[in-house]
């Protein structure tokens, strides 16, 4: 795995994902969450040479890699991260129609997670998926409601304010020109 990694030979890292258990057995949660994002970043990489088909299947390879990582950072305590890889997650579902509700738990829970640690980019970012997801399924009002108050986090925000509130307001401003 580790000479594979260091010559960016992200096909034989690939070929070690079978032994992904025995990899990380034993070691420690700083040491798992290397080797899980060792094999996100394989799939992400390599997943852009395979076309759409390829894509699919990587797009499910790394929501189980993904799954897991949030699993060891959250035992790590490192909250940040780990509500910033479910948003991430989340974001990566969606334009998967069919597993979109996946796609909104991950954002519940990243704004949970995100809540109960006073996370505000984290709350700001998994506000905005959410509103994008009830914009995709026709839930204006929700939608509205869900971009607003990702408006007012923006300015607290802790990193990217600037970032959060210009795409909070082009939501806004998309969903005034699709009801005109």
């Amino acid at each position: 795995l580790n000479a594979c990694l260091m010559a960016a030979d992200w096909p034989g890292v690939l070929k070690c994902e079978g032994r992904l258990d025995e990899l990380m057995e034993g070691k420690t949660d700083e040491a798992c969450e290397q080797t899980l994002f060792a094999f996100t970043s394989a799939h992400t990489l390599w997943g852009d040479e395979l076309g759409a088909m390829g894509s699919r299947v990587n797009a499910l390879a790394i929501v189980k890699l993904e799954k897991r990582r949030i699993e060891v950072l959250g035992r790590m305590e490192r909250f940040r991260d780990q509500g910033q890889v479910m948003c991430n997650l989340a974001e990566n579902l969606l334009p998967f129609p069919e597993i979109r509700e996946e796609s909104r738990k991950d954002y519940h829970l990243a704004r949970n997670l995100a809540q109960a640690h006073g996370l505000v980019a984290i709350e700001c970012n998994a506000t905005l998926g959410l509103g994008r997801i009830a914009m995709l399924e026709g839930e204006d009002e929700e939608a509205v409601e869900l971009f607003r108050h990702a408006l007012t986090l923006a300015p607290l925000s802790e990193d990217n304010a600037r970032g959060f509130e210009l795409n909070a307001l082009k939501m806004l401003i998309e969903l005034l020109f699709r009801k005109s």
